[in-house]
């Protein structure tokens, strides 16, 4: 299987995007391909931003970097880009108001939702800063946003909301986190326990899985526990990692190891299909195939897993790097992705202080 997609896709070397090093991360190919948007670390922030706080914009450049353009400052926020349906118009989270009332900007204070046209012009207030959290799960074929709220990451009764533009929010679930199948269906992570005894219940406790209809707003429960993100859509069924118990560990955490199973469309018939012997986090389907991004100690690489169970390595990200999670193109022909490198000779890997550098791989 991974022979005949390796043949299909004709994979080429990853070309780096030539630009001047910096701190920047999540890079996003535009849906008709000549650009890149990255968000990257701004080298001044305002006076009132915390010490640790990261003042960060959105910016995009074309493919030779030769063009260089700042969408929208998001402040200290590490959200992701998403696009409206047709591919015009752009979402993004900030987080540039003192909504908790201290006087300074920065963790803690919560979030406003904005779009804007590709480049950063006709910007609109979606959602107007609140001490709510704000994060954007996905956006339906309809333009409906699938949005997660909470007051900070302790928050008892965080809750998923859909928001149409120009309508209210309407409630969907009190949950931790949406994970979308396909237009209609997605999971959310709903039940949380201290699960790994550190009297606190946080994104460290996994908690379990239910689906739930964006239409008719009901859930049925995913029987499957211990699943870490949210499972992929496959043809035949449902593809997940679920973290394994190793030694004689009485609680499973998120530093243990997982393997990849597969399941049927309800999570009955559950089968491995690898080891527990990386922690392996399934990002999307390629063709009939698995695009996975696993870790082993220092190491990080992604790759594509077939049916059958067949690993290959599309790309590893070299020693003292470290590569994050690869997004696909709109056209499913090219994979971005972002590396991150040591640039301070700390001997250390530390987001948002470390540059990273951005290729583009194509897959025929």
């Amino acid at each position: 299987m991974i022979s005949l997609l390796l043949a299909v896709f004709c994979l080429q070397e990853p070309v780096q995007i030539p630009l001047p090093e910096a701190v920047r991360h999540s890079p996003t190919l535009s849906p008709e391909g000549t650009w890149v948007y990255y968000f990257q670390s701004l080298e001044k922030k305002p006076e009132n931003f915390r010490k640790y706080a990261r003042n960060e914009a959105l910016f995009r450049t074309t493919l030779d970097g030769k063009t260089v353009q700042k969408i929208i400052e998001v402040g200290d926020t590490r959200g992701r880009l998403h696009w409206s349906p047709e591919g015009t118009r752009i979402f993004v989270t900030r987080r540039v108001a003192d909504t908790n009332g201290d006087g300074e900007i920065g963790f803690g204070d919560g979030m406003s939702l904005v779009s804007s046209d590709q480049d950063g012009n006709n910007i609109k207030d979606l959602r107007a800063a609140s001490p709510e959290t704000v994060t954007i799960y996905t956006v339906t074929p309809a333009g409906e946003l699938v949005l997660g709220l909470r007051n900070g990451y302790r928050e008892p009764s965080p809750r998923i909301v859909l928001l149409a533009p120009g309508k209210e929010e309407q409630p969907l679930a009190k949950a931790w986190a949406y994970y979308p199948l396909d237009g209609k269906t997605g999971m959310i992570r709903t039940i949380k326990v201290d699960q790994n005894e550190d009297g606190e219940i946080d994104f460290r406790d996994v908690g379990s899985l239910s689906f739930l209809n964006l239409e008719t707003k009901e859930s049925t429960p995913f029987e499957v526990a211990q699943v870490i993100r949210g499972p992929l859509m496959t043809p035949s069924g449902l593809v997940f990692a679920q973290l394994q118990k190793s030694g004689e560990t009485k609680k499973i955490g998120l530093h243990e190891n997982s393997a990849v199973m597969s399941s049927d469309r309800t999570g009955m018939n559950v089968k491995a299909l690898t080891d527990a012997d990386f922690i392996w986090i399934p990002l999307d389907m390629l063709e009939s195939s698995v695009l996975l991004h696993r870790t082993r100690g220092k190491e990080t690489e992604f790759g594509l897993l077939s049916g059958g169970g067949e690993w290959k390595t599309l790309w590893k990200a070299p020693e003292g790097e470290q590569v994050g999670f690869p997004r696909i193109s709109k056209d499913r022909k090219s994979l971005l992705f972002a590396v991150l490198k040591d640039g301070n000779g700390d001997g250390k890997l530390t987001p948002g202080e470390d540059p990273s550098y951005i290729l583009k791989m194509d897959l025929e």
